[in-house]
Formats: structure tokens, C-alpha cells, sequence
């Protein structure tokens, strides 16, 4: 289980790395291949302020992976981030948009790697690794 975590927050990681990096260098290709019909100055600046966040994010998720015990703050923080990101694109889907066409990827994306997060979090050993942190 612990082999499949540390797959799984890889896998996350670098994807959160490049689609920040995406966003980052290309925020109107990336908001037209959303389906933007209009691009604007805050839609590009929005969407730049995303991919700054999405590469440390995706950084320190990656290298997280590597021992995801010793790390379970990030673990943590992966699975909230895929549960909300999820939640968000579900809630825009249907009270937004009132259609997937445009939230698909986050469907695609952010859902299984929270169930996989939520799934394979460590319990046991978050708990015993509660008590050994420095206050």
C-alpha cells in the first residue's frame, strides 16, 4: 500500500507541476483549450496565479512521495487539495455551467487521486507519527 501512495503522489505531483508550469507560460492557450470564448487580462492573470501555485504544490507533493510516513503533512494536504479541486469542479459543472464539457478534467483528474489518497492514507502510522513531532 505504501508502494502505491508514493506512486500516487508522484503521479499527482508532477501532473500539479505541469499543469502549473502550463498555466504559468501559456494562461490563453490554456484558457482557450478550456473553452474560453473571451480571454481576458484577469482570466489570464487568474489563471498564472493558479499555475504559481500549482508548481510548488506540485513540487513538494512529488518529493513527498518519497516517504509519504515521514511526510504525512503532504499527504494530507494531497488529498484535501484533489477532494476540493473535485468538489469545485463538480459544483461548477452543475450550478455554473449546468453542463461537464468544461470541467471534465478536474472530474477525470482530481476524483480518483483523492479516492486513491483517501484510500491508501496511512492511518496507523500517521497516528504514531503525530506524537514524535518536534512542538
Amino acid at each position: 500500500m505504501n508502494k502505491a501512495l508514493k506512486v500516487s503522489m508522484a503521479a499527482y505531483g508532477i501532473g500539479g507541476l505541469f499543469f502549473g508550469l502550463s498555466y504559468l507560460i501559456f494562461p490563453t492557450q490554456m484558457s482557450q483549450a478550456q473553452g474560453a470564448e473571451v480571454i481576458t487580462d484577469f482570466l489570464r492573470g487568474s489563471k498564472m496565479t493558479l499555475g504559481a501555485a500549482l508548481v510548488p504544490a506540485g513540487i513538494f507533493v512529488a518529493l513527498a512521495a518519497r516517504d509519504p510516513i515521514k511526510n504525512i503533512s503532504w499527504v494530507r494536504f494531497a488529498a484535501a487539495f484533489a477532494l476540493l479541486f473535485f468538489s469545485v469542479a463538480i459544483y461548477v459543472g452543475v450550478f455554473v455551467y449546468q453542463e461537464f464539457g468544461r470541467v471534465w478534467l478536474g472530474l477525470i483528474i482530481h476524483g480518483p487521486f483523492a479516492a486513491l489518497f483517501l484510500i491508501l492514507y496511512p492511518r496507523r502510522a500517521a497516528g504514531r507519527n503525530l506524537g514524535s513531532q518536534p512542538s
